[in-house]
């Protein structure tokens, strides 16, 4: 079972704007964590990772809006672990936002 699969890692700073935008989390293919998996748990949120070369073994490449979100500093230590979604998971897979513009009268 994938969710015993874990890793002790310290957040990092992504080090590409295509890393930034990606809205993915990156880890090192030499961590713990198989490089063909898809997701990890992280602070009790399923996050979409990534593998890249550019990631240090032992950390984890977030971008600041991540960092910001988890409230993780650039010193903390964080247990990860890998997550295979089971088929009764809902996924998030659609996300409607509905914009209103209100001008005020002058």
């Amino acid at each position: 079972m994938s969710e015993k699969i874990t890793d002790l890692v310290v957040p990092d700073n992504v080090s590409s704007n295509e890393m930034v935008y990606s809205n993915k989390v990156y880890l090192s293919p030499q961590g713990n964590i198989p490089a063909h998996k898809k997701y990890i748990t992280l602070k009790g949120y399923v996050l979409a990772v990534s593998f890249s070369d550019a990631i240090q073994r032992g950390k984890i490449g977030l971008s600041r809006i991540f960092r910001e979100f988890l409230c993780l500093s650039k010193i903390d230590q964080i247990v990860i672990k890998a997550y295979d979604p089971k088929p009764t998971d809902k996924p998030a897979t659609l996300i409607q936002v509905e914009v209103q513009l209100v001008i005020p009268p002058k």
